[in-house]
């Protein structure tokens, strides 16, 4: 038979007619609120306690082998990461020699430049000089004779 609430309820009312009030509360206070079935005994409490310590222990092997697998992946791609990360290095440092090569080639392209140029005008300013003194050399030599003509003449 199952217990209710009105039969505890007609079990408490007949205990207060034999028992009185007090005793009735007491004793009522003692009885499960439920049937005997639904009480859990220290066996019960036991398996359950294994099962679920057992559930708790396959989570956790789990648990241990997922994070065992995350970081591994993690690990994979931290080395990969750091491969390309050196392979970029590398690919820079040629691109910065290659740079530092190409400019200082070009500083010696400039500085041919500027010796070639600075002995082009050299040798036309001697040009130039030695034209300026020819044309002078000839007009003193165009003067002297006009003096030495004159000379004779007079």
């Amino acid at each position: 038979m199952a217990i209710t609430e009105e039969s505890r309820h007609r079990l408490y009312q007949r205990l207060e007619e034999v028992l009185g009030v007090d005793q009735a509360a007491v004793l009522m206070e003692h009885l499960p609120p439920v049937g005997w079935a639904d009480v859990a005994t220290k066996r019960d409490l036991d398996a359950a306690t294994a099962l679920t310590s057992k559930d708790l222990q396959t989570y956790a092997v789990a648990t241990r082998h997922d994070v065992e697998m995350a970081v591994a992946g993690l690990r994979l791609e931290i080395g990969a990461l750091a491969e390309s990360t050196r392979s970029e290095f590398v690919a820079v440092r040629s691109e910065i020699g290659a740079l530092a090569e190409s400019t200082r080639s070009e500083f010696v392209s400039v500085r041919s430049e500027i010796a070639a140029s600075g002995d082009r005008l050299r040798a036309e300013w001697r040009r130039d000089l030695l034209t300026q003194t020819f044309a002078i050399l000839a007009a003193n030599a165009a003067a002297a004779g006009v003096v030495l003509g004159v000379l004779r003449l007079g």
